[in-house]
């Protein structure tokens, strides 16, 4: 019973609230550059190379 109220009204809410996405934390003079995610069961991994605004490495 519990399972099934979570996907009728909990599952719902938090995935409205996601669609739009939310920004990854980044520190100033740095950007995240050639970003993949990847999708796996019971997780979700991001990958990324950082990039120095002063020196573009």
């Amino acid at each position: 019973m519990a399972v099934m109220a979570v996907k009728m009204f909990v599952l719902p809410k938090i995935n409205a609230a996601l669609k739009a996405g939310f920004p990854l934390p980044t520190l100033k003079g740095f950007r995240l550059i050639n970003s993949q995610l990847l999708i796996k069961n019971g997780f979700v991994a991001i990958f990324t190379d950082v990039q120095d605004s002063l020196t573009g490495i």
